[in-house]
């Protein structure tokens, strides 16, 4: 399977697109009854694109482009994963008189009984939901009715039908560096360099038609430098962070469809607005504690040179409980002391015209000493425990 070598395309008029393919090597397993690809291994090298927008010309290339796809159908449903790999990037900004050097940047995405569609049939859907849109905007002066607002899901809905999916974007050996003329630098204002070792962002769906869905959230990144370091943040900024949560046994369909009819509801007598609202709140707490809602942080941290803050805990709904929900977590500090220690001395410094910063931080570190009980790191640094609770008084 083979792309013509110049690939050429037009938006509406308002931009062209221009595409040289240097080298492609591509197999892939295509479906006559959907008209597309299910299965496909695909690397393109040396992509150069020149685009025409605005009346300006911009030429960027692709060093590396790969595309792998496994989806299995299931009786009319694909599942699957696919992943979308750009290496070898660079990118010159004049203006800025920077430059962007990246290693990587992947989308990693998987599907779960995604309904297939022919391509004639998802093509007329999206011509529909695109009239439908356009219907609902061609009024700007009135708010769209319930029913135009739910006709606008259902279209949605009508060509994106699947049980769940999750996507991850992440990069890899990002490089920023900037050399503005001397007149234009001014030290500790302008980022000179920054350098990211690899960074992630991801979500994800499950079972979204049930009332036990699955909905998670992570980002991290990790080997972080900054070039110049503001004063006073040596060995303060974190270099490495993980943040995450999933929520289990959400109640899906009761949620989305006690939605709807509150849009309607809205939508019909707007002044009712802010009561149809109340009602959907305070139905929630017993909808989540029905279904057994729980969220979950799992391998939290912020990592510096010199510390590392991590937590781990649930919350649970609860709507017998003082504050709706329950929850229970664990923390831990190391390098506290030494950490506040150098931001006590940085808030001290009359040098320092942003003195003020290092002090709001020192009273929070200094909060967390005093609520956290004391030990000694691996390490032999300062470390501090936290025993988190919220019961059902409180």
């Amino acid at each position: 399977v083979a792309l013509p070598a110049t690939l050429s395309m037009k938006i509406a008029d308002e931009m062209a697109i221009n595409i040289n393919i240097g080298q492609q090597n591509t197999a892939g397993l295509f479906n006559e009854s959907y008209g597309y690809f299910t299965k496909m291994d695909a690397l393109y090298k040396d992509l150069k694109f020149n685009v025409v927008s605005a009346g300006q010309t911009h030429d960027f290339a692709i060093p590396e482009l790969s595309m792998k796809s496994n989806l299995e159908d299931e009786g009319g449903y694909l599942s699957g994963p696919t992943t979308v790999r750009a290496a070898g990037l660079s990118f010159d900004i004049p203006e800025e008189h920077a430059s962007i050097k990246l290693g990587a940047l992947q989308v990693d995405a998987g599907l779960k009984k995604y309904k297939a569609l022919p391509s004639s049939e998802y093509k007329a859907k999206m011509i529909a939901y695109g009239q439908k849109l356009k219907s609902m905007m061609d009024n700007p002066g009135a708010p769209p009715s319930g029913t135009q607002i739910e006709e606008i899901v259902n279209s949605v809905l009508g060509f994106s039908d699947f049980e769940g999916m999750d996507v991850r974007y992440s990069l890899e050996n990002l490089d920023i560096s900037a050399n503005p003329p001397q007149d234009d630098f001014k030290s500790g204002e302008d980022l000179k360099g920054l350098k990211i070792a690899g960074a992630f962002l991801g979500f994800g769906l499950d079972q979204i038609k049930s009332e036990s869905g699955t909905v998670s959230f992570n980002f991290g990144y990790n080997d972080v430098a900054v070039d110049p370091v503001p004063a006073g943040y040596e060995g303060i900024i974190p270099n490495a962070v993980n943040l995450g949560f999933t929520a289990n046994k959400i109640p899906m369909q009761s949620l989305w469809t006690n939605g709807m009819n509150s849009v309607k509801a809205i939508s019909a007598n707007p002044e009712m607005g802010a009561m149809a609202g109340m009602g959907l709140l305070m139905q929630l707490p017993m909808m989540l504690t029905n279904a057994g809602t729980e969220i979950t942080v799992k391998d939290n941290f912020v990592r510096g040179p010199e510390y590392k803050a991590a937590l781990d805990g649930t919350v649970k709904a609860d709507a017998s409980a003082a504050m709706q929900f329950v929850s229970s977590f664990k923390g831990q500090f190391d390098g506290l002391d030494e950490l506040l220690t150098k931001v006590q001395a940085n808030a001290n410094n009359p040098n320092f015209p942003n003195a003020y910063e290092f002090n709001d931080i020192a009273m929070t570190l200094q909060s967390m000493k005093d609520m956290g009980q004391a030990g000694t790191g691996a390490d032999g640094k300062s470390s501090y425990a936290f025993d988190i609770q919220v019961g059902a008084d409180g």
